[in-house]
């Protein structure tokens, strides 16, 4: 049904492929959706990523064989999207093809990631089992294509992480350790997990790491700036940081560009009151859903004892505590530590998702506990049904498949050339 649904209507056959994502062919089906949406970007949205990249694409030339070298030479921080770019240049220079391919390999980890949601709670599934997995869903949906490489990188920590913690695979640990060479950001979260596994260690029950959250809560409330200058000192210290130049020119980026964005808001905002609408409307929820979480995880961490947990359980409780934590601390040191918050929201969800399925008391009693993400995510929701649609052409949403790929057959965007 998925499938013949999906030729008609490719939004029709992937919600109906959301249901069981358990069974093979509607992950198949979640994949293809994945990268058809790549494919169906139409690039008209200038002040978006793949607007950037797709330019990139197409206006220079690479060598999939030396994107290695340059990585080892310190030339360039991360390999996956140059390593995809000289490949697909070999074939051809039409971006949506790119895109495609890209939105397909993002769609095979977040499928991954998302499954293991299904594989837990096999049976009996209500609704509130549905809305966990779209709170999970969000920070690795389709519309995250647009920031292919970030996000491509969260699907894959997200599954190998999980896989480590919770299912007990210890040969997961190479895929936590490969996201940096997808997004060098992700040398943060790698770290924070090797921290996490010494830290749990040391401190048996989740005190210490409930502490670890107050505190960084209240530091991400500091501006970022003072405390890396306090740190880190003048700028010609940041290119001295390491022995690779693209590594500290990403990390002089990382810590320096947040005034520079500051000041340009400051200035866009005389202007625009688009921009200052905007501004406040992001920076509004962003609050809502710090505060709230952190509300929602002290409730927790109070009736933690009341919560009826395996061993493995009351660990990945420790870890999403930790990284809530680390996602304030990012935010306190980087102008984009944000995101990182977006993947402690998901261990949240899958650890909910595992504790729910296990305590039906808890799923008549404390279902407000999974209502409530979508009043603390609002805006995540509401920026993905605002901006997906503007994102690729309009005939993806109501055309078969067909219609879109015979669409971007030949596509060349005069102003990438």
């Amino acid at each position: 049904m998925s499938f013949v649904l999906f030729i008609l209507n490719p939004l029709l056959g992937f919600i109906d492929a959301m249901k069981a994502l358990d069974r093979k062919y509607h992950g198949l089906i979640f994949i293809a959706f994945y990268a058809l949406f790549g494919y169906a970007i139409s690039f008209n949205l200038t002040s978006a990523d793949s607007y950037r990249l797709a330019a990139r694409f197409c206006q220079q030339s690479f060598d999939y064989r030396e994107i290695w070298g340059l990585f080892i030479n310190g030339k360039i921080t991360d390999v996956y999207l140059l390593f995809v770019f000289g490949v697909i240049q070999t074939i051809t220079r039409n971006p949506k093809v790119l895109f495609g391919i890209l939105g397909a390999v993002m769609g095979v980890f977040s499928y991954m990631s998302t499954r293991q949601l299904y594989l837990i709670w096999s049976h009996g599934r209500n609704r509130y089992f549905y809305f966990i997995v779209l709170f999970f869903f969000l920070s690795i949906s389709f519309f995250n294509v647009n920031g292919i490489r970030f996000w491509t990188a969260t699907s894959i920590y997200s599954y190998y992480l999980i896989r480590y913690l919770y299912f007990g695979k210890k040969w997961a640990i190479i895929g936590v350790c490969i996201t940096p060479l997808v997004h060098y950001g992700f040398i943060i979260a790698v770290i924070g997990f090797f921290l996490f596994l010494l830290t749990d260690l040391l401190f048996r029950n989740s005190t210490a790491f409930y502490v670890l959250l107050l505190l960084s809560f209240g530091l991400s409330f500091l501006p970022p700036q003072s405390a890396i200058d306090d740190i880190i000192g003048s700028e010609g210290d940041v290119e001295e940081l390491t022995s690779n130049a693209a590594i500290n020119r990403k990390a002089s980026y990382y810590v320096r560009v947040g005034e520079a964005d500051v000041r340009g808001t400051i200035q866009s905002s005389s202007t625009s009151l688009y921009r200052r609408a905007n501004t406040l409307f992001t920076k509004t929820f962003e609050y809502v859903n710090k505060i709230g979480m952190v509300l929602m995880l002290t409730l927790l961490y109070v009736r933690r004892k009341s919560i009826v947990q395996t061993n493995t359980q009351s660990r990945f409780f420790k870890y999403v505590l930790f990284a809530f934590s680390l996602g304030f601390l990012a935010i306190f040191f980087i102008n984009s530590g944000g995101r990182f918050i977006r993947i402690a929201n998901m261990m949240y969800a899958f650890w909910l998702c595992t504790v729910f399925r296990e305590n039906v008391k808890i799923q008549k009693k404390w279902k407000s506990y999974v209502m409530v993400l979508f009043i603390i995510n609002f805006y995540a929701l509401s920026f993905l049904f605002f901006n997906a649609p503007r994102l690729v052409t309009p005939m993806f949403w109501f055309l078969s498949p067909v219609f879109t790929i015979l669409d971007g057959i030949g596509f060349a965007p005069i102003d990438f050339i």
